[in-house]
């Protein structure tokens, strides 16, 4: 995508009353932010501006420059804030989990950041659940800034989020954002190929069996709704965000003004039991353990009745 489409694609967003913007030091190495500032510029405190860490700008750059280590996160905030033009940045992701980094000292850090001014909300970026739970807690404990968000992959057609990353945030009262709902493209697509991107791809480079039942599936509900299938992958993110207990937002990959106007759409769409039922069904996805050994003895814990008795502290 040109700078030009890019801004264009940006006004259009902006148009229909979008507010979020989400980049990474890393996109396009460094131009998108660059886009975003020159975009933002004129009403910088109109918009809510997300960026990332850990990654680097070019995968040429040494370790100094990658991981979620303080010197990383403080070069990496500094050159951010000089691409968005901005003092300072809404949601300061890590992009990703770093595991030689202590959970302790990310969060150490960043709230270093919130007590700059420079950072208003911290997040983090493909973390085990584990980790959230432990940075959530470790903020609380310490009373420093607390752990707003999570980011994670998450959509009809990659829904392990769902065993324990998705339980642990709306325990935890965390935002999410939900990235690339439509598997990098590959739901959106007429003719799936193996250039659209998958994460569980990555051993096998393409499409599995189950990949092209969800494609199959979505592709049908949307003729039969008479939307875009875009449309319907967006759609199923937003019905379980109003069937969660916390906020869940799909992140749109837009590359042109048309794209986020179908992308849209989803906003207008409300999805049958049926239409769920059956992109769900497609999916065969299936929790696994413990949660299929909990839901199978359940009736074991609470002696086969919903009312348990309560002791009250004294």
């Amino acid at each position: 995508m040109d700078r030009s489409t890019a801004l264009d694609t940006l006004a259009a967003y902006a148009d229909a009353g979008g507010r979020f913007i989400d980049t990474a030091e890393s996109y396009q190495g460094g131009e998108s932010e660059k886009v975003v500032g020159d975009f933002v510029a004129g009403d910088r405190d109109d918009y809510i501006i997300a960026t990332k860490y850990g990654v680097g700008i070019r995968r040429s750059e040494g370790f100094s420059r990658r991981g979620n280590g303080r010197k990383a996160m403080i070069t990496a905030v500094e050159g951010s804030l000089r691409r968005l033009r901005t003092d300072y940045i809404d949601l300061y992701w890590t992009h990703g989990n770093d595991p030689d980094v202590p959970v302790d000292e990310v969060m150490a850090a960043l709230d270093n950041l919130v007590r700059s001014g420079k950072v208003l909300h911290i997040g983090l970026g493909n973390y085990p659940a584990w980790r959230n739970a432990r940075a959530a807690t470790v903020a609380e404990l310490r009373n420093s800034a607390p752990l707003t968000a999570v980011t994670f992959e998450y959509g009809v057609a990659e829904r392990d989020a769902e065993r324990e990353l998705l339980p642990c945030a709306e325990a935890l009262g965390l935002g999410v954002a939900a990235w690339s709902p439509l598997g990098g493209g590959f739901l959106a697509r007429n003719d799936p190929n193996p250039t659209s991107h998958l994460v569980h791809w990555t051993d096998r480079g393409r499409p599995g069996t189950r990949d092209m039942s969800v494609h199959r599936a979505v592709h049908n509900v949307a003729r039969e709704a008479g939307v875009a299938p875009a449309v319907i992958g967006y759609a199923w993110v937003l019905d379980r965000a109003r069937r969660s207990s916390t906020t869940i937002a799909p992140i749109i990959g837009a590359s042109s003004p048309l794209q986020v106007t179908v992308s849209l759409d989803a906003l207008q769409l409300t999805l049958t039991e049926r239409q769920i039922d059956t992109l769900d069904g497609a999916s065969g996805f299936d929790l696994g353990e413990p949660h299929n050994h909990n839901d199978h003895s359940a009736h074991l814990m609470t002696a086969g009745t919903s009312h348990r008795s309560q002791t009250l502290a004294v």
